[in-house]
């Protein structure tokens, strides 16, 4: 994360970086810790992280996984550390023809500082490293993975109750209920 003075002069220190992991998914949480505002009650995946933003402190993930829809064989990659595992790998975005999704056990290790485009793995797909750090790192991503898989709850979402003026056939993309959700024409901004 790099951030520069002109953005929270006084609070950030300029032209500082950091090598902590955070997400997208933190923004949430954070910007409502710094506005002193209460979360609702309700899983978050994000994290506050406004200390590392004011560098008074470390991330507060000790994993950030990373999923590919709703799979049963839980992530597909993580970020533990300078490290980044991948378990499962495809044809990306894009997708192409003919590509199909590898799996990994042991899963592809990157040094992300050092690599950070990910062209070097520091394992091989079933071969177990010789290397003390890298085992060390991949049991911890195994328990880690472990517990992660634990805690998921896979299944249908179950969407809360209608509240009033809400119901079947009552949804829309660009909806003005008043118009019986006509999407045609100019958006309205009456009330």
């Amino acid at each position: 994360m790099c951030i520069r003075d002109r953005y929270w002069p006084g609070m950030i220190t300029p032209q500082t970086r950091s090598s902590e992991i955070v997400s997208s998914l933190d923004l949430f949480p954070t910007l409502s810790a710094l506005a002193n505002l209460p979360l609702p009650d309700r899983v978050y995946d994000g994290r506050d992280m406004s200390d590392v933003l004011l560098d008074k402190g470390a991330s507060k993930h000790q994993f950030l996984w990373f999923y590919n829809g709703a799979d049963p064989d839980g992530p597909h990659a993580a970020r533990y550390g300078q490290y980044k595992a991948h378990w499962k790998t495809g044809p990306g975005l894009g997708g192409c023809t003919g590509c199909k999704q590898l799996v990994y056990d042991p899963p592809l290790l990157f040094d992300i500082e050092q690599d950070p485009s990910e062209a070097y793995p520091l394992t091989e797909n079933g071969t177990i490293p010789s290397d003390p750090v890298i085992s060390a790192v991949l049991q911890a991503l195994k328990k880690g993975k472990a517990d992660e898989m634990g805690k998921m709850v896979y299944g249908k979402l179950v969407a809360p109750p209608d509240g009033p003026g809400e119901g079947k056939d009552k949804y829309g993309i660009c909806c003005d209920r008043s118009k019986g959700c006509d999407c045609n024409g100019k958006p309205s901004n009456e009330k």
